[in-house]
């Protein structure tokens, strides 16, 4: 008897202002759902910045015009291949995707952190047409909480990029918001309850 083909899974970018716990959640995340047979795959922000250590882009000058429009270019050209060419297909054997922050997004947020000196209208046309996750889900905390943990940026700063991902986000239809100041475990649980539809049946 031939087994039934793996149910094509989705690409879930949890997103949120640094120091919200979006790699602690993906990396409990990652391991709950491998230890349930469920094969996951995690991207790091297209591996443009340090997954560890502190945030430094801040205290750099943008790159000049047009190298960061040649910059952003190359950038969605690699992704448009990778996404086609690796992703996709993963997905559709039936590996989640989950991806700590999305860069387009993360750019036309806080272009600081990128050195991005072009034009903001070329990274929204990048972001609304190249591919996108299937799933947002917004980590979110006071500007205290997200300070207290992580103390690179300024509290005004905080309060201003908080502010970007809310209202960026509350024009996607496929977002969720998660209280990210609660304990780990708890943040966890409902991030799961969250993916939950996104799951193949029989998997709780």
């Amino acid at each position: 008897m031939m087994s039934a083909p793996p149910s094509k899974m989705p690409l879930i970018a949890l997103v949120g202002v640094d120091g919200s716990g979006k790699s602690s959640v993906i990396q409990a995340l990652q391991a709950e759902l491998q230890a349930e047979n469920i094969p996951v795959h995690v991207l790091h922000g297209n591996n443009l910045l340090p997954k560890n250590g502190p945030i430094t882009n801040h205290q750099h000058p943008p790159r000049p015009f047009f190298s960061s429009c040649l910059k952003m270019l190359y950038r969605a050209l690699r992704w448009l291949g990778h996404y086609y060419l690796h992703l996709r297909p993963r997905m559709n054997s039936g590996v989640l995707l989950l991806s700590d922050r999305h860069y387009f997004d993360d750019v036309a947020i806080d272009p600081r952190k990128y050195r991005y000196g072009g034009p903001h209208a070329l990274v929204n046309r990048l972001r609304c047409r190249l591919p996108r996750p299937d799933l947002f889900i917004f980590l979110d905390a006071t500007p205290e909480v997200l300070l207290s943990r992580k103390q690179e940026i300024p509290l005004d700063e905080v309060v201003r990029l908080r502010a970007a991902y809310q209202s960026m986000l509350a024009c996607q239809p496929n977002t969720r918001q998660v209280d990210a100041s609660a304990p780990l475990p708890q943040v966890l649980a409902e991030v799961r309850a969250v993916i939950q539809p996104y799951l193949p049946a029989g998997q709780s």
